[in-house]
């Protein structure tokens, strides 16, 4: 018996049939930056390795004043500790355009989903902590991306660097899925949240935070 196999594509444009198929995207990678008050922390709570210093305290000896706006030192459990630092990145923008296999089937979408996001960290050393966080995206006409996309629970950084996926948030989701339904194939993104210094190397001054969004395309053949 001969396969009709060859035949189904020549078959499907002769009858005016239409294929669904789904198609996997992760535009990107998307590259922000951060900077962290380091250069402002007390040099008295500092070793010689740039760590944090065992700096005894209590009602008697407070712990070392500082003048900066951005930077508390605290004494808890009798030991001098910094509050976590603010993290707030820079808002970048993503351009799907620039995706070759999103060129290929965005005239003909018929739907779009979030797969996942991930996010990772570079600049930053083992002992510190990141997070909590809070993944925004919006329109290109905004300033400063104002909608929930997804967060990151307080993730310590481990021996290599961070790479956590983002907890996406359903509402963020759906709001961006319709953004590029209605044609918008630009949006833009940003972080912000807390960096919380640990027991290992101060991080740099400027950290770079690398967002990785997968998204899957729904579009006919």
């Amino acid at each position: 018996m001969t396969s009709l196999r060859p035949l189904l594509p020549a078959l499907l444009v002769a009858v005016g049939c239409s294929v669904d198929a789904f198609v996997a995207v992760s535009p990107g990678p998307v590259r922000a930056t951060a900077t962290l008050p380091v250069g402002e922390v007390p040099a008295a709570l500092l070793t010689a390795e740039r760590r944090l210093a065992a700096v005894a305290c209590d009602a008697a000896r407070p712990c070392p004043s500082t003048s900066s706006s951005v930077v508390v030192v605290r004494c808890e459990a009798g030991v001098c500790a910094l509050a976590p630092f603010a993290l707030r990145s820079t808002s970048v923008d993503v351009d799907l355009d620039t995706d070759a296999t999103f060129r290929d089937y965005s005239g003909a979408l018929r739907g779009i989903e979030v797969q996942s996001a991930e996010l990772q960290l570079s600049g930053a050393h083992s002992g510190s902590a990141l997070g909590p966080l809070v993944l925004w995206w919006g329109p290109t006409t905004e300033a400063t991306p104002s909608r929930r996309l997804g967060s990151l629970p307080r993730t310590v950084i481990g021996s290599s660097a961070l790479n956590a996926p983002v907890v996406v948030d359903a509402a963020g989701v759906d709001a961006l899925e319709a953004h590029i339904l209605g044609g918008a194939h630009r949006f833009r993104v940003r972080v912000d949240g807390a960096f919380e210094v640990g027991s290992g190397v101060l991080p740099d001054a400027q950290v770079e935070l690398v967002v990785q969004i997968r998204l899957t395309l729904q579009t006919s053949l």
